[in-house]
């Protein structure tokens, strides 16, 4: 069960953060920026479908309305905590930037 989980996961995110990142880059977008902008869009595209396949097998195989709500509640807030990782990288990354232009300056 665990391989096609995977397979089902892991295809569809690719294809999304290749499309992603191409229309990005189309538009003139940073590469750099794109490029931290896909890898976040295809992990959390990853966990809520792997969280949304397991919970719906465990509903199937255990009849646990339990354990598929807990999947889900654990698969959001970790789709979260990689939205605040995210934010604070990009806030550090713009302090630096921030500080190596006034160290130029000077």
């Amino acid at each position: 069960m665990i391989n096609n989980t995977l397979v089902k996961v892991t295809t569809p995110s690719l294809l999304g953060a290749t499309a992603l990142g191409a229309f990005a880059l189309k538009k003139g977008e940073d590469k750099k920026d794109t490029f931290r902008t896909a890898v976040k869009r295809t992990t959390q595209g990853s966990i809520a479908s792997f969280a949304f396949l397991k919970a719906s097998d465990d509903y199937r195989k255990n009849n646990s309305i339990l354990k598929s709500f807990a999947t889900l509640g654990i698969a959001a807030a970790s789709i979260y905590a990689i939205e605040v990782l995210d934010k604070k990288m990009c806030e550090k990354q713009e302090k630096n930037i921030e500080n190596k232009e006034e160290e130029n300056e000077k």
